[in-house]
């Protein structure tokens, strides 16, 4: 370690350039808005947890390809459902219900 700097880098979803990558993929402003919301609000939960903190945090790769012939709303409950829920529930192992909510306010209308 001694030979190498390390440095933290942190979800940068409000950046100007996730919305925009988000509309270079067809993504809608509106579903951009939700997703930017969602995220920050999960995100706080995970850094204010005791047992997770700042290096969890959920990042902007899962939303860097849409498959065209997936809708919008399909695009972003299928990334919620087979790649956010389960890390979610290894993250809060103990805490099935806990995963299960964070879970839910994903994907609430």
């Amino acid at each position: 370690r001694r030979r190498f700097v390390f440095v933290d880098l942190g979800p940068a979803l409000s950046s100007p350039g996730f919305r925009s990558r988000l509309k270079d993929v067809g993504i809608s402003d509106s579903l951009a808005t939700r997703i930017l919301a969602r995220l920050d609000r999960l995100n706080t939960a995970i850094k204010d947890d005791k047992t997770l903190g700042a290096g969890f945090c959920i990042g902007h790769s899962y939303f860097c390809q849409k498959p065209a012939d997936l809708d919008e709303q399909e695009w972003y409950r299928r990334i919620v459902r087979t790649e956010l829920a389960p890390l979610l529930r290894e993250y809060w192992f103990d805490d099935r219900a806990r995963a299960d909510s964070e879970e839910h306010r994903l994907l609430e209308s």
